[in-house]
Parts: structure tokens; C-alpha cells; sequence
């Protein structure tokens, strides 16, 4: 037993002499480090996995403007329509004013926007366009991307733009420019001012 605690002795007065204040400062500053590593290490790994779940979240849709013109016509043209019936002169006046516009997602660079129906509470995912009447009203419409039938007004009682999805204006469009590209309305005045 005696050897022992000698033993113990001779390993003590080997290590070099720090006072209790000495190890108890070394101790905090390494658990300080420690601890400061984990933190970081853990907002890293947060962050890596909020952006893969954002960017692999929203699918890629199509990038050619003319389809995605083509599946947004019906309800642009169902907003240029009413607005032909109720403001048809102002709208005559304008006919070479940017009125139509299609929209690209700049959080994704892509023109694929989640909604959340109000109604159903479900999420689709759509292509967002816009038509400005001459009165200054803007109508924000958008298309789900796998079916063209869902269409809906953007509007706080009908659909949403969910999460942080800032909207950005891509291309626009005159009536005129829209009318002969896109559009399947026929309206005999309209033609009238193309030609």
C-alpha cells in the first residue's frame, strides 16, 4: 500500500505545478471551446439542411416562357375579358401599355411559386402571372404547373404565396403583344386595333 501512494507521489511531482486557479481557468477555457465548436458545428448542419429541403421542395417546372404563357392564357384572358366589358376605352387607350406580366421566383430562380388554397389548405405549385387594368387594379393570377385547370386569383381569401417566395417581374407583355401570342379571346374591336 505504501508503494503505492509512493508511486502516486513521484507522478504528482513530475507534472509541473499549477495552482487550483491555473487548471480551473484551463478547464473553462477548453469546455468554452468545446462548446463553441458544437455551436457552430450544429448551425452548419441546420442551415445545409434548410437549404436542401427549400431548394429540392419546389420543383423545377418548365422554363419556357411561351408554355408556361400558354397555360396561364385562360385566366389572363378571363381578367382581360371582364375588364374589355367594363373598361372598354380605357383599355382601347392602352393597348400598347405593359399590362400582362409573368413572374419569376427569386428565392429559386425559377417561375415555380407554392400556393396554399385557402379552401382546401392544400399546396400547389404554380406559374404566376399578373394583368394591370388601365384603372391601376392588378389581378395576380397563377396556374398549377401539373394541372392547368387550377387556377386561381391571388387574394387572402382564395390562394396565398406560402412561406418567404419574394416575386420578381420577368417579362411583360402589351395587350396587343399578348393578344397575338397568347390569347384566345377574339374580340372584333381588338383585332381591329392589331391591323
Amino acid at each position: 500500500m505504501d508503494s503505492y501512494k509512493d508511486d502516486n507521489k513521484q507522478i504528482l511531482s513530475k507534472l509541473p505545478e499549477m495552482t487550483f486557479e491555473q487548471l480551473r481557468n484551463d478547464t473553462k477555457a477548453s469546455g468554452l471551446r468545446n462548446f463553441c465548436r458544437s455551436t457552430v458545428l450544429f448551425l452548419i448542419i441546420v442551415v445545409l439542411f434548410g437549404f436542401y429541403k427549400y431548394s429540392t421542395k419546389i420543383p423545377d417546372g418548365v422554363t419556357n416562357i411561351n408554355e408556361i404563357m400558354n397555360e396561364l392564357a385562360i385566366p389572363i384572358d378571363n381578367s382581360l375579358g371582364i375588364d374589355i366589358g367594363f373598361n372598354k376605352d380605357q383599355v382601347i387607350d392602352e393597348v400598347n401599355e405593359n399590362r400582362v406580366f409573368l413572374y419569376k421566383n427569386s428565392g429559386t430562380d425559377r417561375f415555380v411559386f407554392p400556393i396554399k388554397d385557402i379552401n382546401t389548405g392544400k399546396t400547389h405549385y404554380c406559374y404566376l402571372a399578373s394583368y394591370e387594368s388601365p384603372s391601376g387594379y392588378t389581378t395576380k393570377i397563377v396556374t398549377d404547373i401539373d394541372h392547368p385547370n387550377w387556377s386561381r386569383i391571388i387574394n387572402k381569401k382564395v390562394a396565398v404565396i406560402e412561406g418567404d417566395n419574394p416575386a420578381k417581374v420577368s417579362r411583360k407583355y402589351t395587350i396587343i403583344e399578348y393578344y397575338e401570342r397568347y390569347s384566345s379571346l377574339y374580340d372584333e374591336w381588338l383585332s381591329d386595333q392589331i391591323d
